[in-house]
């Protein structure tokens, strides 16, 4: 499974996901050091799942090495102390470790979205309007808005569950707790990056096809 959001213009190493993990068994894995550090699948079993607030979370960066090592998505933790490497400091995508970055998982967007708010975020798979004369009414384009924002969603939605999945499922990963928000999320919405918003489809290109 591909640790990237399957794009068709992908030319950044943001835009490669975390470790390239379509084959995570490609990186070599260190195995004492994933003996000496972390917890284990049975002591989350004998002391329960952890809760952490954002900033408690942070703590698991891979700093400490006295502490597992820690990804969020989607409000799930997931120890991923196998792979210091590259969640570790040093690795490719430390950036990752310590935090809820899920919003950084459905964009691409590494440097500007390591956060877990995702509103908005859902424009990125809405179509720019560049047709000034489509020849629609106005009632047709409402309907037609509200159909491609719910479409929109559900990519969110899947894009999310995929991710969530690649952690869950993965062999030297395991689920170690959930994210409790110490404030929950507020403000003005997370803006849009531009890499997602260069990669949103036009109408006219859509017209074209259909």
């Amino acid at each position: 499974m591909s640790e990237l959001r399957q794009r068709p213009i992908a030319t950044s190493k943001s835009s490669n996901g975390p470790d390239k993990e379509s084959n995570p068994r490609q990186h070599t894995i260190n195995d004492e050091t994933d003996q000496d550090h972390g917890i284990s699948l049975l002591d989350i079993i004998r002391q329960g799942p952890v809760t952490l607030t954002p900033s408690q979370l942070s703590l698991y960066n891979g700093t400490d090495t006295n502490l597992p090592l820690y990804v969020a998505v989607n409000g799930t933790i997931f120890d991923v102390s196998a792979n210091r490497m590259i969640y570790g400091p040093g690795g490719s995508y430390n950036f990752f470790a310590g935090r809820d970055a899920t919003r950084a998982f459905v964009t691409g967007c590494f440097k500007e979205d390591l956060t877990n708010d995702l509103r908005g975020v859902e424009i990125m798979f809405l179509p720019v309007e560049d047709v000034e004369d489509e020849g629609v009414t106005s009632a047709q384009r409402k309907i037609r808005r509200e159909k491609e924002l719910r479409a929109a969603r559900a990519r969110v939605e899947e894009t999310v569950k995929r991710w969530t999945g690649f952690f869950a499922n993965h062999a030297k990963y395991f689920e170690a707790g959930r994210v409790v928000e110490d404030g929950g999320v507020h403000g003005e919405p997370w803006p849009l990056c531009e890499s997602a918003q260069k990669q949103r489809p036009k109408r006219s290109a859509m017209m074209e096809k259909s």
